[in-house]
């Protein structure tokens, strides 16, 4: 299993357990172990990070698309 692979179970774990989003999992994940966001990117692969985009787009936390379409080091 990948890091991101073990990073997936759990985020997925912290989504389940506390009701939320993936997006918001990662937010919590971070905050609670002290990691900025920054540092986690490059542990997750593309199809990761296109999980969390589409829901962050869906859950209304991000809403313009625009942001997506540009190639930079973070998420957004």
């Amino acid at each position: 299993m990948t890091e991101a692979e073990k990073l997936l179970c759990i985020i997925n774990e912290i989504s389940a357990n506390k009701r939320i989003g993936i997006f918001e999992a990662v937010i919590l994940y971070a905050e609670e172990n002290s990691i900025e966001i920054e540092d986690l990117i490059p542990v997750l692969d593309n199809h990761i990070i296109e999980k969390i985009k589409h829901d962050a787009l869906k859950n209304g936390i991000v809403c313009n698309r625009s942001l997506f379409e540009k190639k930079t080091t973070s998420l957004f």
